[in-house]
């Protein structure tokens, strides 16, 4: 088993599938994209359950403040955060996303753009129209913004109070040790005090040191932003690609079948995730 998974990922590197080549899967994509327009109405209630998963999320999960979760949830109103706080917000979600690479996920960006048919172009803008007109893009935008700010922001009291690895509570540590964050770690963090003006964590003061890119370490910076971008994730829910899979019960995407049940569970990663990453 072992070696086929060698095998499987090398032959994925030296020969990478381009499921855009295929014509199968570039209509089952387009077909997708209209089915995900078409379902705006089921769209809006998720969009409203993302309220009480915000606020348990962070409680519960990261161990946030849940006054400050709330005033970073309600202060985006009428009138608005102050600006420094927007700002800051877009900035921690945007070097988090940068950061880890995710053009692909935050322009849609895929292999062949260029050479997509006009029923392709016609299917993508469709859904791409819908959620930007009812305000679904600006609405979950939004949220990971103060899910990042808001999540950074502990992270930065933390640090400045000093507070040790040991007393920051088995939940909140796991979420660091999921992306490699240890002891020495935060013992850096503590001694070097990565924050801005306002005590919060900035993330391009953490220098990437010669060592950790060496011998296929990770960063420090890479580690850290990889644990905001999962807190974003999970409270503002976002599937991840074992959830994808696992909706399509990890069939191959090349296959007919595969594209069949991608079709059929296309809304199914959402509820997935949240009982992977929310209730268990």
């Amino acid at each position: 088993q072992k070696m086929k998974g060698v095998f499987s990922y090398l032959e994925s590197q030296v020969e990478p599938a381009v499921y855009e080549n295929s014509k199968m899967v570039t209509t089952f994509g387009a077909l997708r994209a209209i089915q995900a327009g078409a379902k705006l109405g089921s769209a809006v209630i998720t969009a409203l359950m993302d309220i009480p998963i915000f606020i348990v999320a962070g409680k519960r999960l990261f161990n946030l403040n849940i006054m400050d979760t709330l005033e970073s949830m309600f202060r985006w109103g009428y009138k608005g955060a102050p600006a420094d706080e927007i700002n800051y917000a877009r900035y921690v979600l945007e070097m988090s996303e940068s950061w880890l690479d995710n053009a692909g996920e935050r322009f849609g960006l895929i292999d062949g753009m260029n050479n997509m048919s006009k029923f392709e172009k016609f299917s993508s803008g469709f859904a791409e129209k819908i959620f930007s007109y009812s305000g679904l893009n600006w609405w979950t935008r939004g949220l990971q913004a103060k899910a990042a700010g808001v999540y950074s922001k502990h992270l930065g009291e933390l640090i400045k109070a000093g507070r040790s690895w040991d007393s920051l509570g088995p939940q909140f540590k796991s979420n660091l040790e999921k992306f490699g964050l240890n002891k020495k770690d935060w013992a850096d963090l503590l001694r070097d005090k990565p924050l801005d003006l306002r005590a919060r964590i900035d993330l391009f003061q953490i220098q990437e040191k010669q060592f950790e890119n060496s011998f296929a370490k990770k960063s420090l910076r890479s580690k850290l932003t990889s644990a905001i971008a999962d807190a974003v994730d999970t409270m503002v829910m976002k599937p991840g690609q074992f959830d994808v899979l696992s909706g399509t019960f990890f069939a191959d995407p090349q296959d007919f079948h595969g594209q069949l049940f991608k079709s059929m569970t296309q809304f199914k990663a959402h509820p997935i995730s949240f009982t992977r990453k929310l209730l268990w």
